[in-house]
């Protein structure tokens, strides 16, 4: 009997490994083929710059339309010396150096599962993915910060876990370095720091909380200092200085867009919620019915279709998305608070006084997790997007699948259920995904246009680009210059490939000694409704409505 157990348990190992394996495989080949998009251009050239001469790695000026001091935007170091390092050995390829960045994918993979068999335990596989291949992960992970600190974050609140229940030195040391690395890879790392601290005082484990965040925060002020004598400023105070203005203002205009991102990336793992919540089958297809009629219902239908303007100012106060997004808005936010309720309200089975983790602790752990995620998205976020909102929804996640494991019998009905979600869920993630591939598709094929089109320019005139995004990385693959306009004026006869950004195109006209000729506006499009550039990134929704080109670029001719 012995020998049999010992043989399940390491087919069950087994088995977790390859899923685990399989999950970050599949997310690293979609993220790779993908091309290069948004803020990848930004930590592409930094980490080039970090490389090239990694004791001064800020030394160096960057931006668009005008050049600062690298030192001013901020991008923390660990990602651009690991990204670097792969550009290095395989070369500046974005599919193998998007490849190297697989080990990321293993740790969020890794850690998730540990986290939900340790939350859900039963419901491990299915969360993952639904977790993994979400709209929240699946189309963000690019060469950006998020997966990365996501990733070592996670894998040091699974450390935490183990370390406790071991009460290991030694697992206590490699999670106070790997959560080091986190918060070096994007400040918001302090967050699940805190959370962790705040795990381990709960286990009145004071000594090894307190050790971890010695060593994690001995970390962070080593290298900040390191930066502080070599350019001169703190890279982290940098950035915490330019947070100027009145912190409630700004806080109120956070409020919306966490109420719309949070509800069009999790309205799946509300269906999730209220299978938790013991709400019927029949209202639970319902409501996913009725989320997949607004998302068809985004894409078929015009804004103009349903708008409402102010007759003053001309602004939208009514729109179709308004409408769709303030309904997932209000189906997840209200499942949240029932599954939060119905959590802390529910009466622990099988509670044991002895073990290490019982059942109350690990619920009220999620909860001020929760907390804490909702108090530094107000107290981090410089402007709304769907990045500033994934430890929300993935806090969600594991209060759902953990009130699902406490109230479900895991009969035939249920598991069914759960499939026909998951699957929903899966095609939802897949959806952003090809939306931001089109995105970013268009981007690479504008700039391989504007490159080879006859502009009849001279031998010793330069075509110039000033542009954004991933726009800026195919730019100069091609051949273009950046423009910089505090650094260069074009001279007569120059071209100049301007991204049609409202921003952009007034810089360049706010230089008056430029006499511009506009030679031609060239687009690119296709015809599917949807897009998420660039409110994923950067806005108060994450998918809306597509009308017109996905990209245009205005061609300027010095005279």
């Amino acid at each position: 009997m012995q020998k049999l157990d010992s043989e399940n348990v390491q087919t069950f190992t087994k088995s977790s490994l390859s899923l685990i394996i399989l999950v970050a495989g599949v997310l690293t080949i979609l993220n790779a083929v993908k091309p290069v998009h948004m803020d990848d251009n930004v930590y592409i050239f930094y980490a080039g710059e970090f490389i090239a001469h990694p004791l001064n790695p800020y030394a160096f000026d960057f931006g668009s339309p005008n050049y600062i001091s690298a030192n001013q935007l901020l991008v923390p170091p660990v990602l651009p010396y690991y990204l670097g390092t792969g550009m290095a050995l395989l070369g500046n390829k974005p599919i193998l150096f998007k490849l190297w960045l697989f080990p990321f994918a293993l740790l969020l993979s890794g850690s998730l599962y540990y986290l939900f068999k340790r939350f859900a335990p039963g419901h491990e596989a299915i969360f993952l993915w639904l977790s993994i291949l979400s709209p929240a992960i699946l189309p963000g992970f690019n060469c950006m910060l998020e997966i990365p600190v996501l990733a070592l974050g996670l894998t040091g609140l699974a450390l935490a876990f183990e370390s406790i229940d071991k009460s290991s030195i030694g697992l206590t040391l490699l999670n106070g370095l790997i959560l080091g690395l986190a918060i070096e890879t994007k400040y918001t790392a302090l967050i699940t720091l805190a959370a962790i601290l705040c795990l381990y005082l709960m286990k009145r484990q004071i000594f090894q909380g307190l050790m971890v965040v010695f060593i994690a925060l001995f970390m962070f002020v080593s290298w900040e200092l390191f930066i502080h004598y070599s350019q001169g400023q703190s890279h982290f105070l940098i950035h915490l200085g330019q947070r100027k203005g009145n912190f409630i203002r700004r806080c109120l205009h956070l409020i919306l867009p966490l109420l719309t991102q949070v509800g069009g990336i999790a309205s799946v793992i509300a269906l999730m919620g209220l299978v938790a919540c013991k709400v019927s089958i029949r209202n639970i297809l319902t409501t996913a019915f009725l989320i997949f009629l607004c998302f068809i219902s985004l894409a078929l239908i015009p804004m103009e279709f349903l708008s409402i303007k102010d007759p003053q100012s001309g602004r939208n106060v009514l729109t179709l998305s308004t409408i769709i997004y303030g309904l997932m808005a209000t189906l997840v936010w209200g499942t949240l608070c029932t599954v939060v309720y119905n959590l802390l309200a529910s009466n622990p089975k099988n509670s044991n006084e002895n073990s290490l983790f019982n059942e109350r602790q690990l619920d009220w752990f999620l909860c001020i997790w929760l907390m804490l995620e909702l108090m530094g998205y107000f107290a981090l976020s410089p402007f709304p997007a769907v990045r500033r909102v994934i430890g929300i929804t993935l806090v969600f996640t594991f209060l759902s699948a953990r009130l699902l494991s406490k109230t479900q019998v895991f009969n035939e009905t249920t598991q069914n259920l759960s499939r026909l979600i998951i699957c929903f869920g899966i095609t939802l993630g897949g959806l952003f995904y090809s939306v931001d591939f089109l995105d970013a598709q268009a981007s690479k094929q504008i700039a391989h246009e504007i490159k080879h089109r006859d502009w009849n320019i001279g031998k010793e005139n330069t075509h110039w680009h000033l542009t954004w995004w991933g726009l800026s990385y195919y730019a100069d693959k091609q051949g273009l210059k950046q423009l910089a306009l505090n650094q260069t004026i074009p001279k007569k006869g120059d071209i100049i490939s301007v991204h049609n950004i409202d921003e952009l195109v007034r810089d360049l006209k706010s230089h008056k000694e430029l006499n511009l000729e506009l030679l031609e506006t060239v687009n690119v499009g296709d015809k599917f409704p949807l897009r998420t550039t660039a409110n994923y990134y950067s806005g108060r929704t994450p998918m809306e409505h597509n009308q017109g080109p996905r990209v245009s670029i205005l061609v300027y001719k010095v005279r």
